[in-house]
């Protein structure tokens, strides 16, 4: 499926938009990660502008969690009893809490409301992940966010989607496993700015090595 949009909203040239869409298909076929680093992609710096200076900052997250837990939301997810036996964690409101890890928090991110009301510069960006992973439907649904550094990171596990985060705050260390074999894995380094691409199934987990706040845009949702 082909998205057409205006690529002067990007300021990215046609080769370089194809050049990083052949990167992301490598990396479904190696069933490997891939980062997106602004800052050695482009010779006219045009990624390293879109990405870097759209950068949401740290008030913007703290202000989206203080919403969060002080306001219920129709689409708030419901307790869930397996995970929060298997992940140890607890819901409140659109927020979620870990067991044990007690300054991770991740947060619900609703398009139709809380892009214009928190992230206001995301929305372009938005629309260029988009575009590189040929899913009009895809869309920035949930921030993470670590307070402290070295927390204990959490379980390998597996989302129903492909994954691209982009780090805002902080740097931290992606961890992938070869589906076959959780014993074999790959790290992916990552400072403010970059990107990382997770394929469709891939095993993975984060290590952080200081505060660090993220966004995770998802598409091909249960594909």
């Amino acid at each position: 499926m082909n998205i057409d949009l205006p690529f002067d909203i990007f300021n990215i040239n046609d080769e370089d938009i194809d050049m990083i869409k052949k990167e992301i298909n490598l990396a479904r076929i190696n069933k490997t990660g891939y980062i997106l680093n602004p800052e050695k992609i482009l010779v006219d710096n045009s990624l390293s502008s879109l990405l870097l200076n759209n950068i949401p900052q740290w008030n913007q997250f703290i202000e989206h969690i203080n919403y969060c837990y002080k306001n219920k939301r129709l689409r708030d997810p419901e307790p869930n009893k397996d995970s929060n036996d298997k992940y140890g964690e607890i819901f409140k409101n659109s927020l979620v809490f870990y067991k044990n890890k007690h300054h991770y928090i991740s947060a619900a991110i609703y398009p139709e409301s809380d892009i214009d009301n928190f992230f206001p510069q995301i929305q372009i960006v938005s629309e260029f992940f988009k575009k590189i992973l040929d899913d009009p439907d895809g869309v920035f649904n949930q921030s993470f966010i670590n307070f402290l550094p070295n927390e204990d990171q959490i379980e390998m596990h597996i989302d129903k989607r492909e994954t691209l985060f982009w780090l805002c705050q902080g740097s931290v260390t992606w961890v992938l496993a070869d589906p076959d074999d959780w014993e074999k894995t790959t790290e992916y380094n990552l400072k403010a700015g970059d990107v990382m691409f997770a394929p469709y199934g891939m095993p993975h987990t984060v290590k952080t090595h200081s505060s660090r706040a993220g966004i995770v845009f998802q598409a091909h949702l249960n594909q």
